[in-house]
């Protein structure tokens, strides 16, 4: 079985590493996976252990927001899993099922794993 983990990340460095240990005990349960992730800017250092990390594992894809982030967090996070939502669309020719990992809070990270179909993509 496939699996493709997606989740949307600002400022969460201090707990990355972490959270990709939890990730790859997650994917160690499947036959394949692949890791999705949105990113929007940070004022900590979470884009460079993003880009660490996909040195030393290839199946994360990343996603850089360049867009200005809404004041509003919710919105940053429905764009965040919206657009991993249609990556995973486009990517569904391998059977993956997808799951939501919610890794954004300046304070702590979180991780929230759900199936996929508890979500309903919305336009934004």
């Amino acid at each position: 079985m496939k699996c493709c983990i997606c989740g949307t990340l600002k400022n969460c460095a201090p707990y990355l590493n972490k959270v990709f240990e939890n990730i790859e005990k997650i994917a160690s349960l499947f036959d394949d996976y692949v890791i999705i992730l949105y990113y929007d800017k940070s004022s900590d250092n979470t884009l460079q252990i993003l880009k660490e990390y996909q040195i030393k594992n290839k199946k994360l894809i990343f996603y850089v927001n360049e867009k200005l982030p809404s004041t509003y967090r919710t919105i940053n996070i429905a764009r965040g899993r919206n657009f991993c939502l249609n990556y995973k669309k486009s990517y569904d020719d391998c059977e993956h099922r997808a799951f939501h990992l919610e890794a954004i809070n300046k304070n702590n990270a979180r991780i929230r794993i759900s199936p996929e179909n508890l979500f309903t993509p919305f336009k934004i």
